[in-house]
């Protein structure tokens, strides 16, 4: 038996559905995702590299990359799928952080260890709004903890 390469492929646009749907509707619900790079010595800290929001449907409502504001040392790429190119076109961290606050502002966000991606945002949410579902017992569960 071998071991299959996993390939992906990244994009930094959201998918266009029918109009009819929910697809860009900014719910309630947010679901966020940060990926991160490593900066400094062996990549050791993170900067923000890539943030996606889904509304409660499932549907992306936001997705862009970040150009990064020091010099990247680790891409992290076989975790984060984050390669030079996608960071090269990326958009400016103060125009993303500021339109993730609007769009999370006031709604309940989910996310898996989420003040991670709050912190790498430099952005503040009320705790009664956030849904950590590494908190989750459920899925501590079924994960063993983790």
């Amino acid at each position: 038996m071998h071991a299959r390469k996993q390939t992906h492929t990244y994009t930094h646009t959201c998918i266009h559905t029918n109009k009819h749907t929910h697809a860009h509707r900014i719910t309630k619900v947010l679901g966020m995702d940060c990926e991160m790079v490593g900066v400094g010595r062996h990549g050791a800290d993170s900067i923000l590299a890539r943030v996606s929001l889904v509304n409660q449907y499932g549907q992306c409502i936001y997705d862009k990359f970040v150009k990064p504001t020091e010099r990247v040392t680790d891409y992290r790429t076989n975790v984060s799928g984050v390669r030079p190119c996608h960071l090269e076109k990326g958009s400016d961290f103060k125009q993303v952080q500021r339109e993730v606050y609007d769009l999370i502002k006031d709604k309940i966000l989910v996310g898996h260890a989420i003040e991670h991606d709050l912190k790498v945002l430099f952005l503040d949410h009320p705790r009664k709004m956030i849904r950590d579902t590494s908190r989750f017992k459920p899925f501590r569960a079924v994960t063993g903890g983790g």
